[in-house]
C-alpha cells in the first residue's frame, strides 16, 4: 500500500477521472476527500469507497472560490489532521464551455477555472 496513512484531496472527484483517482488512492491506503461541486455525487462516490473498506469523506467545493478552498482545507485538517496530497482534477472542458464566438464577460469568467484553480489550491 504505497499511500498508507496519507491524506488526499481529489477535486472533481465525483465522476470520471477524478473518481477513478480517488478510488486508486483509497485502494493504495490513502484517506480520501472526494471534493466536487456536485455534492450529492461526491457523497455517493465517497460512500462507495467506504463500502469497499477504505476511508473517504465527501466535500462540496466550487474550485473558483477561495473561501470554499479555505473551508475544504479546514474540513480535511479537522477530519484527518493533515494533508499530504492534492489532486487538481476539477475543471471545465468540452461542450460545457459553450460557443467560443459568443464570449461575454460572464462566459469568459466561467471558462477561467482551469487557469485560476491552481492559484487557489496553492494558497489553501
Amino acid at each position: 500500500m504505497r499511500l498508507k496513512d496519507k491524506v488526499a484531496i481529489v477535486t472533481g472527484g465525483a465522476h470520471g477521472m477524478g473518481e477513478a483517482e480517488a478510488r486508486v488512492f483509497a485502494a493504495e491506503g490513502a484517506k480520501v476527500v472526494v471534493a466536487d461541486i456536485l455534492e450529492h455525487e461526491a457523497e455517493i462516490a465517497a460512500a462507495d469507497i467506504r463500502a469497499g473498506g477504505q476511508e473517504a469523506i465527501a466535500a462540496k467545493i466550487d474550485v473558483t472560490s477561495e473561501a470554499e478552498w479555505v473551508s475544504l482545507i479546514d474540513k480535511t485538517l479537522a477530519t484527518y489532521g493533515k494533508l499530504d496530497i492534492l489532486v487538481n482534477n476539477a475543471g471545465i472542458s468540452g461542450s460545457s464551455v459553450g460557443d467560443p464566438d459568443g464570449v461575454g464577460l460572464a462566459s469568459y469568467n466561467r471558462r477561467q477555472p482551469n487557469q485560476r484553480v491552481p492559484w487557489h489550491e496553492a494558497r489553501g
